[in-house]
């Protein structure tokens, strides 16, 4: 199990949080788009995102690993520094 803070952050002058960065990366459509193994891998983790409880996203390693490849080759429409803590962080977990 991994657990990952919620953190509250302000892109461009739009608050946001790293809960809502890690959604943006899951529902990011891939070229081919969803196999329904992929929407079940993914729903997981948009779960667990929703169901977040004192500040903290807890995931299942599996799913964690699978963030992980997302987060990582996510392409952003903006360039910002809290982007890059929030991947920092996200690949950080131990």
């Amino acid at each position: 199990m991994k657990t990952f803070l919620e953190k509250k952050i302000t892109i461009k002058g739009k608050s946001s949080s790293y809960g809502e960065l890690l959604l943006a990366c899951v529902n990011n459509v891939p070229k081919d788009g969803f196999t329904v193994e992929e929407m079940q891998e993914r729903g997981r983790i948009v779960d667990a995102v929703k169901t977040a409880k004192d500040g903290k996203i807890k995931l299942e390693d599996a799913d964690y690993e699978r963030a992980l490849v997302l987060v990582n080759f996510m392409r952003w429409a903006v360039m910002d520094d809290e982007i890059v803590n929030f991947s920092k962080d996200f690949t950080g977990i131990k």
